[in-house]
């Protein structure tokens, strides 16, 4: 997340934006993350996100640059006879986002998973697209997609403090001992007013960003 929306600030043109990572990249939930790209959700906005993301990893070298190792595997949705209704609601609002998606039968499951036991009962939707990518390859593609944007990525900087003035001005992030000087004050690109700052979490190469 925190390389994703460094590259989003570049791309809008943000002069000196800047990602404090306490680790190296990928070292939290991203590099333990299964990489797993889905859109069945009950929610209509979550869908919506998730299908234009997944437009993103398939065609990560033309909007950011490099593999994002995605993998069209499919997804097997599969549930009990009581789920059938909201199940093809689902499916529903899926097809009107404009996703590939339907109801199978149990028989299709076995075809297209035959080591998966299914009953006839179970009720089963299946999104042909969908798949799964590299969460490492994601993350070191923002990266050095904002680096090239002149955004600034420092690992090993783990943020102590936010100086705060009145509330609204920011007036400086504090690091440990060795790299307060770097990050003593956040200026006048943080004007009053501005919304949350976000500090966020993902592990890299120590060597390679600092």
């Amino acid at each position: 997340m925190g390389c994703s929306i460094l590259h989003a600030l570049a791309c809008r043109g943000l002069k000196k934006a800047i990602l404090l990572e306490s680790e190296i990249l990928s070292f939290g939930s991203t590099g333990k993350s299964q990489g797993i790209l889905r859109i069945h959700y009950s929610n209509e906005l979550t869908s919506r996100m998730t299908w234009e993301s997944l437009k993103v990893f398939k065609f990560f070298d033309e909007v950011v640059g490099g593999d994002s190792g995605y993998v069209k595997a499919g997804y097997l949705l599969i549930s009990g006879q009581g789920q059938c209704d909201a199940m093809e609601e689902n499916v529903a609002m899926h097809k009107k986002i404009g996703f590939s998606t339907e109801m199978i039968s149990s028989g299709r499951v076995r075809d297209i998973a035959p080591a998966f036991s299914v009953e006839d009962k179970e009720v089963c939707a299946y999104e042909p697209e969908s798949g799964y990518a590299d969460p490492y390859l994601v993350n070191h593609g923002y990266a050095t997609a904002a680096k090239k944007l002149g955004a600034e990525i420092h690992v090993s900087t783990p943020v102590e403090k936010i100086e705060v003035n009145g509330g609204k001005q920011r007036q400086g992030v504090w690091c440990d001992d060795n790299q307060q000087a770097l990050f003593r004050h956040v200026p006048q690109w943080l004007p009053p007013g501005h919304g949350p700052v976000l500090f966020l979490n993902p592990w890299e190469s120590y060597y390679l960003w600092r």
